[in-house]
């Protein structure tokens, strides 16, 4: 195992691998949920984060929560990306760095999927995809008080 202090994004990114790409809960619900909004005006989705570690300290999840309140209802993905380490114990890593990691690499990973089942649901009830738009890298960023 490596020391703590030499830890480093690069490190991370080198040791470990995108095993599993899972959706923990996808809907959409009709129903108009903001009354002020104006028709056809540009819907901001709201973003959570959460990191889950293997009990055998091998790797770790990050699930990715988007969350869109529109006149016509509210729309819910949240996705996952499985990640696999090796030589590395997951809970080793510096807060930081897996911060770090989660916000480059792996946001990058599961926009995608995010992108897609959004939508899939939306066109299913809603009778029209909500098509997201591109986001670089950097646009979606999470800090230490915002993970659980």
């Amino acid at each position: 195992m490596p020391d703590v202090e030499a830890i480093t994004v690069e490190s991370v990114v080198e040791n470990s691998s995108l095993s599993d790409i899972s959706v923990f809960e996808l809907s959409a619900r009709r129903g108009k949920v903001t009354p002020d909004s104006e028709e056809g005006e540009s819907v901001e989705p709201s973003y959570g984060m959460q990191i889950d570690y293997r009990d055998a300290d091998n790797g770790f999840r990050v699930r990715l929560v988007t969350r869109f309140d529109t006149d016509l209802g509210v729309i819910v993905s949240d996705v996952g990306a499985e990640y696999t380490l090796e030589g590395i114990g997951a809970r080793s890593i510096p807060r930081h760095v897996l911060l770090d990691f989660v916000n480059n690499v792996a946001i990058m990973a599961l926009v995608p999927y995010v992108r897609q089942s959004i939508a899939d649901i939306t066109l299913r009830v809603f009778g029209s995809a909500l098509l997201m738009p591109m986001i670089r890298r950097g646009e979606i960023e999470f800090s230490v008080d915002e993970t659980e």
